[in-house]
């Protein structure tokens, strides 16, 4: 059933949203109208809690995972086969497989990073930064340096917008970068900014952000943010897209998208993958949960023709050990394959990289076989045409395939 969101937001409520990072720019809208911009993107999608890899693309042939996993290991008939290895996707992906075969989603094997670290919030934040073990990375996000000043073209709207938790991989102390949780959030927060008589009244901004620029900031968002408020009156409605809470996310970037915004990058996020027990079932239902979201939302912008124009990228802040802990679940570990997914794909029927090694585990983990920033590396450089990167040293030639030249 289609609905409609109420569109009337005052400016300073969104101001004051955009500033504070804690609340939702939009839902539905009522009046169709077509994308203005024909421009790449680029939609991040954290797997929070740190999916296990070897349960998503699963080497089922062999007998070290077998035996690493006696009760939690999957089955041939469990899964999509995918390459000639032995090796094949988790069957709650399903939704997904059509994409596989027509060469719209491919799989990046063993990505992590040297001195893997196994906390949550260490380990994330180095993804987030273009980190490792050894080296903390950017003050910033891996690519917000790049997007705002060697993208090559201007951006009216937004660099960024993450539509879930912490700004994440989006975190600048410059550039127009919001984060915009929940429909809830905005209502409670124009009712406090009307009453305190302005946007700016309690209005927080980055603490990395130099107090001479804040005056500047948060002019420059008032502008960005009013000629946001306009466009997203222009957005069409969409039926609800299955997949839970990332379905939601989805949805909204759709709306985004179709309403003409030529912001380049996304984040959503869906939680739920910290698996220390009774994995299989839990593990399943986040895994469906994630190929419904993006089923739905690759259908909308196949529709719209916009799909051509996207790529997706799952992340997450490790994989989990190769064995299985005595609770029937799997604990925090390093490497981990991850899912891209978009029009311009070129065609492969295998995953890219080089499997783990079952036989050589360190502490437990089998051991990265790509350094997760030569992913990076090519969504920059290839996707948005931006060779001169950060990341230039980590280019892989085993991802020489993964778009369409």
């Amino acid at each position: 059933m289609v609905q409609e969101d109420d569109m009337n937001l005052t400016r300073r409520a969104l101001l004051q949203a955009a500033l504070i990072g804690g609340t939702q720019l939009l839902s539905r809208s009522a009046s169709a109208a077509p994308p203005s911009f024909m421009g790449r993107r680029l939609v991040l999608v954290e797997l929070a809690g740190a999916n296990d890899g070897l349960n998503t693309l699963v080497p089922w042939r062999d007998e070290r995972y077998r035996a690493l996993r006696p009760t939690v290991a999957l089955n041939e008939a469990d899964l999509h086969p995918f390459g000639a290895h032995g090796l094949g996707l988790h069957g709650s992906l399903r939704a997904l497989m059509p994409l596989l075969d027509r060469g719209e989603m491919t799989v990046v094997q063993g990505l992590g990073y040297p001195r893997p670290n196994r906390s949550h919030f260490a380990s994330i934040s180095l993804w987030d930064r273009g980190g490792d073990g050894e080296r903390a990375g950017s003050a910033h996000g891996w690519l917000t340096h790049d997007i705002e000043h060697r993208l090559g073209r201007p951006v009216e709207h937004a660099h960024g917008i993450s539509l879930d938790g912490p700004i994440g991989p989006l975190s600048s102390g410059s550039g127009r970068w919001l984060a915009t949780p929940s429909v809830a959030s905005l209502a409670a927060m124009k009712g406090r900014s009307d009453a305190a008589g302005g946007a700016g009244a309690g209005a927080m901004v980055s603490p990395d952000d130099p107090v001479a620029r804040m005056g500047e900031r948060f002019a420059r968002l008032d502008v960005t943010l009013d000629v946001l408020q306009r466009r997203l009156r222009r957005a069409p409605r969409l039926a609800p897209f299955g997949g839970g809470s990332l379905g939601k996310q989805l949805r909204e970037v759709a709306r985004f998208t179709l309403a003409g915004l030529d912001t380049p990058v996304y984040r959503v996020r869906l939680g739920g993958f910290d698996t220390h027990k009774d994995q299989l079932g839990r593990h399943a239902r986040q895994l469906k949960l994630l190929a419904d979201g993006l089923r739905a939302f690759r259908d909308t912008l196949h529709e719209a023709d916009e799909w051509r124009n996207t790529l997706v990228m799952t992340y997450s802040e490790f994989g989990r050990r190769a064995a299985q802990n005595e609770s029937g679940g799997t604990d925090h570990g390093s490497a981990a394959p991850h899912l891209v997914l978009g029009g311009a794909l070129a065609t492969t029927d295998a995953p890219l990289g080089s499997a783990v090694d079952l036989s050589q585990l360190v502490d437990g983990d089998p051991l990265a076989t790509m350094d997760y920033r030569a992913l990076y590396e090519r969504v920059l450089s290839d996707w948005f045409d931006i060779p001169d990167n950060r990341f230039a040293a980590y280019r892989d030639p085993a991802l020489d395939a993964l778009l369409r030249a």
